[in-house]
C-alpha cells in the first residue's frame, strides 16, 4: 500500500531531523543531498514548525553573551508581572486556537486549514518569547526572557503537528461524520511552494 492511500501512514520526525543535522555541517545546505530532496507535505509541515520552535532557545543562547548582569537598572514589579502574563496568555491562547474546528469539505481544504490553524497557533505563542527578548535586554537580566519564553515554548508544543496530535485530530474528524483522512490530506496537499519550500527542495505535486 503507498503512503498516499494508507491512512495511517506517518514520515515520522526522522527526516526532520535528518534535515537539521544536514543543516549543521558547513556548506552543507547549497549541496544537493540537503536541497533535492522529496518532502512530503507533513515532513514540510514539521521542518517549518521546527524552525519555530528552534528560535527561542537559540534568542536565550544570543542573550547569555549580551545581556549585562551589572545592569543598575532596577526591574520594576509590574515588569515581572507582564511578563507572566505574557507567558500565561502564550499558552492560553493556543489552546483556543487548536480548539477551532477544521473544514472537511475536501481534502484540500482541511489540509489549508490544519497549516493555518497550526500557523495562527504559532503567531500568538510567539510574541510573549519576543517581549522577554526585549525586557532582558533592556534591563540587564537574563532571568526576564526565560521567565516569559517558557509561554512560548509550551504554546508552540500545543500545536506541534505531533502524531498523538494527528491521531486526536482525527478521531474529531471521524466523530463529525467525514470520511477524509488528515494524513492523507497533508501528504497530498503540501501547500503553497514559497521561497522557502524551493529552497528546501521539490516538495510531491497536489493531487
Amino acid at each position: 500500500m503507498s503512503e498516499q492511500s494508507d491512512p495511517d501512514f506517518d514520515p515520522g520526525w526522522e527526516p526532520v531531523l535528518s534535515k537539521l543535522f544536514l543543516g549543521l555541517i558547513p556548506g552543507m545546505v547549497l549541496s544537493k543531498r540537503f536541497r533535492r530532496t522529496d518532502i512530503d507535505g507533513i515532513t514540510m509541515l514539521r521542518m517549518t514548525f521546527s524552525g519555530f520552535f528552534l528560535a527561542p532557545f537559540l534568542f536565550a543562547l544570543v542573550l547569555a553573551f549580551i545581556t549585562a548582569p551589572t545592569s543598575d537598572r532596577i526591574v520594576p514589579q509590574a515588569v515581572r508581572v507582564v511578563a507572566i502574563v505574557a507567558a500565561a496568555l502564550g499558552v492560553i491562547l493556543p489552546l483556543i486556537i487548536r480548539r477551532r474546528s477544521l473544514d472537511a469539505s475536501s481534502p484540500a481544504a482541511l489540509a489549508a486549514k490544519y497549516r493555518s490553524r497550526m500557523f495562527i497557533g504559532l503567531g500568538v505563542s510567539e510574541w510573549p518569547a519576543l517581549l522577554g527578548l526585549a525586557l532582558a535586554v533592556y534591563y540587564g537580566r537574563f532571568w526576564l526572557y526565560p521567565l516569559a519564553a517558557i509561554g512560548t515554548v509550551i504554546g508552540f508544543l500545543l500545536v506541534a503537528p505531533t502524531r498523538g496530535a494527528l491521531d486526536r485530530q482525527q478521531a474529531a474528524i471521524t466523530s463529525s461524520g467525514s470520511p477524509l483522512m488528515l494524513r492523507q490530506a497533508l501528504l497530498a496537499h503540501p501547500g503553497n511552494r514559497g521561497p522557502a519550500a524551493r529552497w528546501m527542495g521539490p516538495t510531491r505535486p497536489d493531487r
